[in-house]
C-alpha cells in the first residue's frame, strides 16, 4: 500500500475526534485542534443562539400572561386556562358562540343521536369559563398578542434550528479543512488483482 500525505494539524489530535467535539458544542473541535478564530466564532455563535432562544421563549411566555390578564379584563375569560381554551377565546366572541359551533359540529354524526351528544358533552364548554367579547377593537388587540406569542415560539424554534446548523457547519468545516491522506492499494485477487486509490484524512 502506498500513502502520500500532507498533515495540516497535529498527528496526535484526529479530524475525527473534533468533528465528534464540534458536533457535541461547536468551537470545542476548532479549539482541540488549535483553531482559536474558528473556536471562537463557534462559541459566540452558539452562545448567541442560546440567548435568543431563551429570550424569545421568556418573552412569549411574558406575551401569554398578558394576554391572559387582558381576556380576563375585558372579556371576563378565566385565568390560567389550556391552550384550547384561549384558541376558543381568541376566535369566538363569546362562550355560546363556541358552543353553537361544537353542536353544529356534531351534526357530522347525523344518523347517531348517542355519539352526537358524546360530542357536545366533550367539547363544549361550561359556563363557568364563560367569556363575552363587546368591543371588536378590544378583540382584535387579544388576537394580535396571540398572533405575538406565537412569533416568539416560532423564533425561538428558529433559534434549536439554528444550533443544529451551528454543529453541522462547525464539524464540516474541520471536516474541509482536514488533512487528506491519498492511498492506493492493492487488493489481491483469484485472478491477479485490483487497485483502488481514494482519499481519506485522520
Amino acid at each position: 500500500m502506498l500513502m502520500v500525505c500532507y498533515p495540516v494539524y497535529s498527528s496526535a489530535k484526529t479530524t475525527k475526534q473534533a468533528i465528534f467535539l464540534s458536533l457535541l458544542l461547536p468551537g470545542v473541535g476548532e479549539q482541540y485542534l488549535g483553531d482559536k478564530v474558528g473556536a471562537l466564532r463557534g462559541y459566540v455563535t452558539e452562545i448567541s443562539l442560546w440567548l435568543s432562544y431563551f429570550g424569545f421563549t421568556k418573552y412569549g411566555r411574558i406575551i401569554r400572561h398578558n394576554y391572559q390578564l387582558f381576556a380576563h379584563q375585558y372579556a371576563g375569560a378565566s385565568l390560567g386556562m389550556d391552550e384550547d381554551y384561549y384558541f376558543a377565546v381568541e376566535w369566538y366572541r363569546d362562550i355560546e358562540a363556541y358552543n353553537r359551533h361544537i353542536r353544529e359540529e356534531a351534526r357530522m354524526y347525523y344518523d347517531d343521536r348517542d355519539k352526537q351528544l358524546e360530542y357536545i358533552e366533550n367539547h363544549s364548554l361550561p359556563e363557568d369559563v364563560a367569556w363575552s367579547w363587546q368591543d371588536d377593537t378590544v378583540w382584535e388587540r387579544f388576537r394580535h398578542l396571540r398572533t405575538d406569542e406565537r412569533k416568539m415560539y416560532q423564533f425561538a424554534s428558529m433559534a434549536l434550528g439554528g444550533l443544529v446548523i451551528n454543529r453541522i457547519i462547525s464539524a464540516f468545516w474541520i471536516y474541509y479543512r482536514a488533512p487528506r491522506f491519498l492511498v492506493l492499494e492493492f487488493h489481491p485477487l483469484p485472478r491477479g488483482g485490483m487497485l483502488t486509490l481514494s482519499w481519506q484524512f485522520r
